[in-house]
C-alpha cells in the first residue's frame, strides 16, 4: 500500500503533494489552488530531499493511478474538501472509477463532510477515517473524538486509522468487536513499529516501510 496526499490546481486537477501550499515540498511559492497545472508541472518536487540533483515535476493523481494499475493498494488522503477545493471529491471518484480502481483505491480524511460526500457519490468507494483526539498543546489541528455510541455513523468506513501516540490496545479491541479495522500513522521508531504490533493493529502508515516487516 502507498499513501499519498492530495490537492487541487486552480483548473481542477487533482494532484499528489503534501501540502496545499508549494513553499514546504517544491521550489515554488504560494498556494496550489491559486495555481494552474500547467505552473505547478514546472516546479522541482525534488528540490527539498538531500542529495537529490534531478527534476522531480508534481505529477497527478490521475498519472499515480495509471501507474499503478491495481498493482498496489493507493490511500488517498484528502485534507481539503469541497469549501478549499470545489468538487475535488468528485472528481478523485470519477478517477477511481475510470481505471476501475474501487478495490485498490482508498479515501481517507480527517473531514467527515468529505468522506460522506465521497460515499454519497460512490458507496463501492473504500474510505477510511483518520482520528486524533485534539488536545491544546498538540500541533495537529485536525480532529475528531470516536465515541462508541457514534460508530454507527460510519457503517461505510472499513478502518480507523489513529495517530499512534494515542493508541491503546483496548481501542484495538472495541474496533475489532465493531467489525473495523485500525491503522496507525506516522511511525518511523523501530522501537514504536514492534509496539503497534504488539497492540494489534492492522496496518502502519510510516515513511519507512520497510521497517515494519
Amino acid at each position: 500500500m502507498v499513501e499519498i496526499d492530495v490537492q487541487m490546481s486552480k483548473d481542477g486537477i487533482v494532484i499528489v503533494l503534501h501540502d496545499s501550499s508549494l513553499d514546504l515540498t517544491t521550489d515554488g511559492k504560494g498556494n496550489v489552488k491559486e495555481k494552474d497545472f500547467v505552473e505547478i508541472r514546472k516546479l522541482n518536487a525534488g528540490v527539498h530531499f538531500k542529495g537529490f540533483l534531478g527534476n522531480e515535476p508534481v505529477p497527478s493523481l490521475e498519472e499515480v493511478i495509471k501507474l499503478a494499475k491495481g498493482n498496489v493498494e493507493l490511500l488517498i488522503e484528502v485534507k481539503d474538501g469541497n469549501s478549499v477545493y470545489p468538487g475535488i471529491e468528485k472528481k478523485i471518484v470519477d478517477l477511481i472509477r475510470k481505471y476501475d480502481g474501487q478495490k485498490w483505491c482508498i479515501v481517507q480524511s480527517f473531514r467527515d463532510d468529505v468522506l460522506f460526500r465521497v460515499h454519497q457519490i460512490d458507496n463501492n468507494i473504500r474510505i477510511q477515517k483518520l482520528l486524533v483526539w485534539k488536545l491544546k498543546w498538540f500541533p495537529i489541528q485536525f480532529d475528531t473524538k470516536l465515541t462508541w455510541f457514534s460508530l454507527s455513523k460510519y457503517k461505510f468506513v472499513e478502518s480507523f486509522n489513529l495517530y499512534y501516540k494515542k493508541l491503546n490496545p483496548g481501542f484495538v479491541s472495541k474496533v475489532h468487536r465493531k467489525g473495523k479495522k485500525v491503522f496507525v500513522w506516522t511511525v518511523n521508531n523501530p522501537k514504536d513499529i514492534q509496539g503497534v504490533k504488539a497492540a494489534g493493529v492492522d496496518g502502519i502508515i510510516s515513511d519507512f516501510p520497510d521497517r515494519c516487516f
